[in-house]
């Protein structure tokens, strides 16, 4: 297998590759704000030149109340978004899904950390912050990013206040502090279980204000791995037991954990179609239940993916699918056995792919079908004007590119794909 490290630096590689075109793309930009700026100088000359009629004054105002300015400054903004993302020195991998199912334990394996950075528990949510780890040669640290009140509120406060349909979110450290979250009958008749558990989380928020209020100050702070469990972490058991138990956690907004990881090599973990599938050499079909397997395990995820969009003023267009990939084709084991390695036994195998016998990845195609279908919808909703047709004849659109595209997104999608 090649290794991991090579595929990494070849990513990033090709990433830098597409740096020039971008660069080309933000001065062509540049260039356009530069002449817009001498357009408009003349247009300002012009308007106050004695000969211009009064017509004619009114058509160039009217042009000039074209929002130029704000489309390229967008453009720039966008562009140089992606420019950041093209110098990354590092691929980044999100880690999501349900509590206690070994989210941590997994990062905890693969950086080397224990549980003062990457803390874990049972029967509870454990970690309090989001958490980015990037492996590192030369620093073993943390890096806090607090939140303000202001962030603190509009993050933490204000859901809270919204889901229990409480009056206005305090706007202020002090009026937080004073706010009467034990006001009789708050949540009002017939309160459901779930709602008397947010606001009882509340209130240890505002009773625990002492113990972070002096953190709400939007700076960034470097700390020691071996005291970071405070910061991250919710309290244990025994932790709240205590009448005035610190949340230090509440005040940091994101933290960034650098340190050399142990893991050199992260092979990928396959789902063995001889199970689950019969459309790649296995004898079995159990799809439906490993679907059906998916969707209980990230009930939650979607569930508040859903809720976040049926929630929104702007409800954005966001498909969920279901896209199991075989990266081989069915592998079975033809012999096995256990070898004795010095103290202990290990384990050892031979495979076989089994007929046609040969490497058969399934399953991706359906996945850049999903893709080239978006990019063809949101090209059809796009609205074309002024600048942006002014912007594509700048790009130079690929129209073999364009077609490829539309050509793929025409295709059906397998029998594996679903909609969640």
């Amino acid at each position: 297998m090649v290794n991991i490290q090579n595929q990494i630096n070849n990513v990033i590689q090709k990433r830098r590759e597409q740096l020039p075109l971008i660069e080309a793309h933000i001065q062509q930009v540049r260039d356009v704000e530069k002449a817009l700026n001498e357009l408009n100088s003349a247009l300002a000359n012009l308007v106050n030149h004695p000969k211009a009629t009064d017509q004619l004054r009114v058509y160039l105002r009217d042009f000039q109340q074209y929002p130029f300015r704000q489309w390229i400054a967008s453009s720039l903004d966008q562009l140089s978004h992606v420019q950041a993302r093209l110098q990354r020195e590092t691929i980044n991998i999100g880690v999501s899904g349900q509590a206690r199912v070994g989210k941590s334990t997994l990062l905890q394996t693969i950086a080397g950390l224990t549980e003062e950075q990457v803390p874990t528990g049972t029967g509870i949510p454990v970690t309090a912050v989001r958490s980015r780890l990037r492996h590192s040669t030369t620093h073993s640290r943390a890096i806090l990013t607090l939140h303000t009140f202001e962030t603190f509120r509009d993050q933490i406060l204000e859901p809270y206040h919204k889901e229990l349909k409480l009056s206005s979110c305090p706007t202020t450290l002090v009026d937080f502090e004073s706010f009467n979250y034990s006001e009789p009958n708050i949540l009002g008749d017939n309160a459901q279980h779930s709602s008397i558990v947010l606001l009882e989380r509340l209130r240890k928020m505002q009773k625990a204000l002492p113990s972070y209020s002096a953190d709400l100050t939007g700076e960034t702070r470097e700390v020691n791995l071996e005291g970071l469990r405070s910061w991250v972490a919710y309290p244990t058991n025994e932790e709240e037991k205590n009448p005035n138990c610190p949340r230090r956690y509440l005040a940091v907004r994101d933290v960034l954990i650098e340190c050399r990881f142990c893991a050199k090599d992260v092979e990928n973990l396959t789902v063995k179609c001889e199970t689950y599938f019969n459309d790649n050499g296995g004898r079995k079909d159990q799809s439906a239940a490993l679907v059906e397997g998916i969707q209980k395990l990230y009930r939650d995820l979607l569930f508040a993916v859903r809720q976040e969009i049926d929630s929104a003023t702007n409800k954005p267009e966001i498909l969920i699918q279901y896209h199991p990939i075989d990266t081989i084709g069915c592998v079975e084991i033809k012999d096995a056995r256990w070898i004795k390695e010095s103290e202990s036994l290990g384990f050892q195998a031979e495979y076989r792919v089994r007929p046609p016998r040969h490497l058969c990845p399934k399953g991706a195609d359906g996945l850049l079908i999903s893709i080239c279908r978006q990019i063809v919808s949101l090209e059809k909703d796009k609205k074309r004007v002024f600048f942006s047709r002014i912007w594509r004849w700048f790009t130079d659109e690929d129209e073999k590119l364009k077609k490829a595209i539309e050509t793929l997104q025409a295709k059906n999608f397998g029998t594996r794909v679903k909609h969640l």
